[in-house]
């Protein structure tokens, strides 16, 4: 699922990588920071740049206790 997932941040269609960073930050949680940090400074589209950077806030967010 993981290597799919790699393969579809380089897909041209926005809304693939938009779905594949969806999953992956649900998957992977904080192991994805750097994947989501990147696609929050890189990638083309701004929904998808929006979108990654809500992701890393809410990945590096402190969870309540």
């Amino acid at each position: 699922v993981l290597a799919a997932l790699e393969a579809n941040f380089r897909d041209r269609i926005w809304v693939v990588r938009l779905a594949a960073l969806d999953m992956l930050a649900a998957k992977q949680g904080a192991k994805a920071e750097a994947v989501v940090n990147a696609a929050a400074i890189s990638d083309p589209d701004p929904m998808v740049k929006q979108m990654a950077f809500y992701y890393s806030r809410r990945l590096l967010a402190p969870t309540p206790r």
